[in-house]
């Protein structure tokens, strides 16, 4: 490459238009890099090992030098620093005069690198603007270039570029970054020096590094590594001023691997370790909402462990916290609003709450308006938002408002997730169903067919590790029993890939599984399904078996219990096997005072209970053809204390008991939920 060579020409032209005439635009300006990019690609195609020639790395060190002195950037200063040192140990001819005095003296200050990347990084750690945490990079870049190998300061400028290069990682999505951010946490670890004081904070960046590149791949060494580091940074961070953010880091990775092997031990080590942080973040502190969105996630999962309604009004509050003491601009407020969102619609789950799904609506669609279109985690919250919007448009008498909304959030997220990102099989999923849902509501045939093909897309790309792909069966199954009803030459098709679907689901799940009873309700009915058109007493005996199995999940939903023991009643009632479905009916009516139990609010109750207000008389029916009144006596009796406790108002709200004791109503709510888990009657 020659100096009248067109690339060469345009940088050295603008080094020119600065040393000459003061145009500081020539050189400031984004096109100024980006034309020595491109000066240095041309001329490193094909050389061996990327070298460039000496006249060319001359000239993007000059434009690098004269930025440095426009705008005093010190990621500038630090890029001809390390331009000019290795041009000087070619040939010092190659350095302007006086130059190489004045490299070597900021070489020898990388103290003052080191300082300015300091706070740059903290600066970015508030700040999602891309620009300051690029600069963060580069100048701590450039301190640990020109920190010696053996100098004490080594560990920490090596653990603050790995922390500046994971912050980018989880804000871009970005592999290399990531990778590099692991090797510099290791090398930092492996630098600290006897005594060092920060070694803590050192064991904590690696251990951050490596739980976010888990969180990225799935790798369980790289989570196993974590969690070592971070308990040898909490037993060396005794006497840490950011104790509190070691702990929560701790919390954190172990949440994670419980959730990987569902060890009991890992989850409350996991509760202690983000309760711990809390009492040590009080109002205030800068660590105050990073220790209670941890222990908020951390007592939601061990609620859907153990079922411990305490501890799920406990995440809801944490969780709370975070989000309300995290400002807007704020890199983690989406987030947090998320976190937050998905307790509260757990807890709906768990007690039926509109008011609890409304809030966890609101906060999901707040998620979504705190990230643009860039935002590597934005896919993830459309999705949950259209969920959420789904299920409330399932709920609702006026749902076609809310199914459009949740149809468009879900598409959303499926164009906005790559084509091999490990959450595409979930997103799918959600789109299906929520297609599935408005054909439902509006028999649009084009809804059923775009459900189908999405579910199907969903299985296909979920791998056999994924924990939700029982799930994606089942709702295909769904789908499909639902496109069999329409008829036509592929009825009996969709029928035959239904059964084959629900029957795969159930048996991907063990005894006990929260999601069991719905994929042995979509069993039982996909079954039921083929024994009206063929009468096949297998398909009975099949449907039944799955139906009284679900209606015996303690840990599943309640209204699942409920539907499947009701179907498996009609159908034996509609068969004429009255002893069997008098006993079906005993079981459904026996779970109504659990769906509508006082702990929720009369709205809530009421809604639950409408769609089962001739329960108890068929169950009356049933139990006379069977002949046996007494067993009908006391269903009919059953109903009525369910539905006088509605009418009983003075009586029938927890709200008034939380506030004149809210120690008893805690203590309710314990009682209820250990009832709830208490096995039926007869195996049921």
């Amino acid at each position: 490459m020659t100096l009248d060579d067109p690339l060469l020409a345009a940088v050295l032209a603008r080094v020119s238009a600065y040393t000459e005439s003061g145009d500081a635009a020539a050189v400031l300006s984004a096109e100024a890099l980006d034309s020595a990019d491109r000066l240095v690609a041309a001329a490193s195609a094909g050389a061996p090992d990327g070298e460039i020639p000496v006249e060319v790395a001359q000239a993007v060190g000059l434009l690098r030098l004269c930025r440095y002195a426009a705008s005093a950037d010190p990621a500038d200063l630090a890029a001809a620093t390390t331009i000019f040192q290795a041009l000087g140990a070619v040939s010092p001819e190659l350095v302007p005069a006086g130059l190489l005095d004045q490299l070597s003296a900021v070489a020898a200050d990388a103290d003052q690198l080191a300082t300015q990347g300091a706070d740059l990084l903290r600066a970015a750690q508030d700040d999602a603007e891309p620009a300051v945490l690029d600069r963060a990079v580069a100048v701590l870049d450039a301190a640990v270039e020109t920190t010696p190998a053996d100098d004490p300061d080594r560990a920490g400028r090596l653990s603050n570029l790995c922390v500046a290069l994971r912050i980018r990682a989880d804000r871009n999505d970005s592999a290399d970054d990531l990778d590099r951010a692991v090797a510099l946490g290791e090398a930092a670890v492996a630098a600290i020096a006897t005594g060092d004081p920060y070694r803590a904070t050192y064991r904590s960046s690696y251990a951050d590094a490596l739980h976010s590149r888990f969180e990225r791949h799935g790798v369980p060494a790289d989570l196993e590594r974590a969690v070592a580091q971070h308990r040898r940074a909490v037993e060396d961070g005794a006497d840490h001023p950011a104790r509190a953010l070691l702990h929560t880091g701790l919390g954190a990775a172990l949440l994670n691997l419980f959730l990987l092997a569902g060890e009991q031990a890992h989850i409350d080590e996991a509760v202690a370790a983000c309760r711990q942080a809390a009492k040590l973040a009080p109002a205030g502190s800068p660590y105050f909402a990073s220790s209670r969105a941890n222990l908020g996630s951390a007592l939601a999962a061990r609620a859907g462990h153990t079922g411990d309604a305490a501890d799920l009004d406990a995440a809801v509050t944490a969780c709370r916290d975070a989000a309300g003491a995290t400002p807007v601009g704020h890199p983690h407020l989406a987030g947090r609003l998320s976190n937050l969102a998905g307790v509260l619609h757990t807890r709906h789950v768990r007690h039926r709450s509109a008011a609890d799904l409304d809030a966890a609506i609101t906060a999901e669609a707040a998620a979504v308006s705190a990230t643009g279109p860039e935002d590597p985690y934005r896919g993830m919250y459309l999705s949950n938002l259209g969920y959420m919007l789904r299920v409330r448009g399932e709920m609702a008498a006026d749902h076609h408002h809310d199914l459009d909304a949740a149809v468009a959030a879900g598409e959303c997220a499926v164009n906005a997730s790559p084509a091999r990102h490990p959450a595409l099989a979930g997103r799918l999923s959600n789109v299906g169903m929520s297609l599935l849902s408005r054909f439902e509501a509006g028999g649009d045939a084009a809804d059923l067919h775009g459900a189908v093909t999405a579910l199907r897309h969903a299985v296909a790309r979920s791998g056999t590790a994924d924990p939700h792909r029982a799930t994606y069966r089942s709702n295909l199954a769904v789908a499909l029993r639902q496109l069999s009803a329409l008829g036509g030459p592929t009825a009996e098709a969709a029928l035959a890939e239904a059964l084959e679907q629900a029957g795969r689901a159930r048996a991907e799940l063990p005894r006990g599984h929260p999601f069991g009873a719905g994929a042995g309700l979509n069993l039982g009915i996909v079954h039921a399904t083929r024994f009206d058109r063929r009468a096949d007493e297998r398909d009975y005996a099949s449907a039944v078996s799955a139906w009284s199995a679900a209606a015996g999940e303690a840990a599943a939903p309640l209204d699942n219990r409920v539907a499947a023991a009701r179907r498996w009643a009609e159908l034996a009632a509609r068969t004429g096997r009255w002893p069997e479905a008098a006993t079906a009916y005993g079981v459904a009516v026996a779970m109504l005072p659990l769906l509508a139990w006082r702990g929720i609010g009369r709205g809530d109750r009421e809604r639950l209970l409408a769609g089962h207000a001739q329960l108890a008389g068929d169950a009356v029916a049933a139990c006379l053809a069977a002949g046996r009144p007494d067993d009908g006596v006391r269903s009919l009796e059953l109903g009525r204390s369910v539905s006088w406790g509605l009418l009983q108002a003075t009586r029938g709200d927890l709200g008034r008991l939380r506030e004149a004791a809210p120690e008893l109503a805690v203590g309710l709510a314990r009682v209820r939920d250990a009832l709830e888990d208490i096995p039926l009657p007869g195996g049921y």
